[in-house]
């Protein structure tokens, strides 16, 4: 999970966002004037794949794990995707009839976390799914005390 704990995590995304380009900027203009770029033994470093990724034009996408809940904050439901915004957008006009949150009334975002690989997001959902209810309750509370509904707060990207 990608959190910084001196900001609000709309603004940290942003902000990573932000200097993973201008990082990804340089090394490509380092690249077109000729220079080549050492990996040995640096494979398994995040920032490294993300700059071969991005120098080999390859889309990198994140990912999102959420909990949503009902009205009464009774039904809880772990999902991940890759665009939050529009996912549980679906989610509240019930877009999927007759899926577990649409019989159910489960539309209101209380958690979610940020990953820059999917992958990272999908092993968080199973690892939050894995869980009991009250584990999940408290990782809601950690963050989000009151449980409004977050949705409004998301980021403009995805």
């Amino acid at each position: 999970m990608h959190r910084h704990a001196s900001l609000p995590r709309r603004q940290a995304g942003s902000q990573r966002r932000t200097l993973l380009n201008f990082i990804f900027l340089l090394i490509e203009n380092w690249s077109a004037n000729g220079h080549s770029i050492s990996l040995i033994n640096t494979w398994q470093s995040i920032p490294i794949r993300l700059i071969l990724l991005k120098t080999q034009k390859i889309m990198v996408r994140g990912g999102y794990v959420y909990i949503l809940t009902n009205k009464n904050n009774t039904v809880l439901y772990t999902g991940v995707t890759s665009e939050i915004k529009t996912r549980v957008y679906q989610h509240k006009t019930g877009y999927y009839k007759g899926s577990f949150t649409s019989r159910y009334n489960v539309n209101k975002l209380v958690y979610y976390e940020d990953f820059l690989f999917i992958e990272e997001a999908i092993a968080r959902e199973k690892q939050i799914k894995a869980g009991s209810r009250m584990k999940k309750i408290e990782l809601i509370m950690s963050l989000n005390p009151e449980w409004r509904d977050l949705y409004n707060e998301l980021p403009d990207y995805d």
